[in-house]
C-alpha cells in the first residue's frame, strides 16, 4: 500500500470510495445513506486542501482532505476497514498542521475518539429533505499528539 498527495485524476476513483463507504455504514436507515451519498458532488473541493489517498495495485482504498484546523474528509472503503488506513491517511493529515475540529458521521465516531477527539456537540444536518446525526469533535492541542 502507498499513501500519496491526492491528484486532480484521483476525484473519480475517490468519488466510488466515498458511495462505497457511505453504503457500508449500517449505523444510518437507507434514506439517510442516500442523502448523505449526494455529497459526493461536493467532493471536488478537496483540489483545494491538503489531501492524500492511499492506493493498492493502483485502486484507491482511501482519502482525506483537511483545511486549516479541520478535517473535512476521511473516508475509507468498507472492504478495508480496520486495517489502518484511516489512521494513516489522518497521520498525513496532522504532520503540518494539527486539526483540532471535525464533523463526524456516526460511523467514525470511535475512530476520532481514538485519535483524542472529544465531543463538542451533537447535532443534526438536514440533507436531500432527510435528517442526519453526527458530532461536531474537537481535539486540544498536546505536545504528544501528532
Amino acid at each position: 500500500m502507498q499513501l500519496r498527495p491526492y491528484e486532480s485524476k484521483d476525484l473519480p476513483p475517490i468519488q466510488a470510495v466515498f458511495l462505497a463507504a457511505v453504503e457500508g455504514s449500517d449505523v444510518y436507515t437507507p434514506p439517510q445513506r442516500a442523502a448523505w451519498a449526494a455529497g459526493v458532488a461536493g467532493l471536488h473541493r478537496i483540489e483545494k486542501e491538503t489531501a492524500f489517498v492511499v492506493e493498492h495495485e493502483g485502486k484507491i482504498l482511501g482519502f482525506g482532505g483537511r483545511w486549516a484546523e479541520e478535517i473535512d474528509f476521511l473516508f475509507v472503503h468498507p472492504d478495508y476497514w480496520g486495517q489502518g488506513i484511516g489512521s494513516a491517511i489522518f497521520m498525513a493529515m496532522t504532520q503540518q498542521c494539527r486539526p483540532y475540529v471535525a464533523y463526524v458521521s456516526l460511523q467514525a465516531h470511535q475512530f476520532f475518539l481514538a485519535q483524542g477527539f472529544e465531543v463538542r456537540s451533537k447535532e443534526t444536518v438536514v440533507r436531500q429533505g432527510v435528517a442526519l446525526e453526527r458530532f461536531v469533535m474537537v481535539r486540544q492541542p498536546k505536545k504528544d499528539l501528532p
